[in-house]
């Protein structure tokens, strides 16, 4: 792929949701294997998407459900919630309906949700060619970080992807600890990426009161520029004895993309490796 044409693909994130047929993915099925089936459904679907982040969802809300938490929000004059405070997901997490259970709200439908670089195929084609499969482009994802006047920065694809880790599939494994909940593919595969020269800087600010160490949190993005000199100023504050502003400053690797070297192939352990150890036996002998 031609370096112009990369440029051009990372330039425009989207969100696409890929729902697949009744029967493919069941109730009981790992994780992994889900992850599985998406990437190779990937490989030979969307073989014009280079790059994403995929994250499982096992359940959606019920239909029914869904216009009644509607209907909550304009009797209690609230407005609809937000990717931030969690979506509709947060009042079924709440049981705002008062249904007993966070299991009366859903219903088994799984689906992936992918945050990918690319370009997709027609819907109704790609309908007819997976034998009922079905893909939604939902919206473009800004790739920009906005950096307020207070300080703290508004980052479209950690909104998306907050909010989509927010009701994802979670799987505990055999010590107790939950798998990973969303699996890299393409040219954002960690295969494809090392670590380069230079870092950027995560800078997380509050407001300390030495009294009561009641903090309100803001957050901006702090970038070093091609000479590694920071972009922005930023101080430490120690032995404060009143309310004053404190950084903390977080350095975060650059990494680069780059070109992997070609996996090795797997050692083989068919016929053929067994007529040679049988050979090498009888010349031995």
């Amino acid at each position: 792929m031609s370096e112009r044409r990369l440029k051009k693909i990372g330039s425009n994130c989207r969100h696409l949701t890929i729902s697949p047929v009744e029967g493919v993915i069941t109730e009981d099925k790992k994780m992994s294997k889900c992850f599985d089936i998406c990437v190779k459904h990937l490989k030979k679907f969307f073989p014009d998407v280079h790059a994403g982040e995929i994250i499982f969802h096992p359940y959606r809300l019920r239909e029914d459900v869904r216009a009644r938490l509607i209907q909550y929000c304009k009797d209690q004059e609230l407005n609809e919630p937000s990717y931030s405070s969690g979506g509709f997901w947060k009042l079924a997490h709440d049981d705002v309906l008062n249904l007993g259970s966070l299991s009366a709200y859903r219903v088994f439908s799984p689906h992936f949700h992918l945050l990918c670089f690319g370009y997709f195929p027609r819907a109704d084609e790609y309908f007819l060619d997976t034998g009922g499969w079905v893909y939604k482009n939902i919206r473009s994802v800004s790739l920009k970080i906005e950096i307020r006047e207070d300080g703290s920065h508004a980052n479209d694809v950690e909104a998306v992807a907050a909010y989509l880790l927010t009701h994802c599939g979670i799987e505990l494994n055999e010590s107790g600890k939950a798998v990973k909940t969303h699996r890299a593919f393409g040219l954002m595969s960690p295969r494809y990426f090392r670590l380069g020269t230079g870092e950027c800087i995560y800078l997380s600010s509050f407001l300390l009161c030495p009294k009561c160490l009641e903090k309100s949190e803001k957050t901006h993005l702090l970038l070093y520029d091609i000479d590694d000199n920071p972009m922005l100023h930023h101080d430490y504050i120690d032995g404060v004895d009143e309310p004053c502003e404190v950084r903390v400053v977080t350095k975060i690797p650059n990494y680069i993309l780059h070109a992997p070297e070609p996996r090795k192939p797997r050692p083989c352990f068919g016929v053929s490796a067994m007529l040679m150890t049988d050979n090498r036996h009888k010349k031995e002998v």
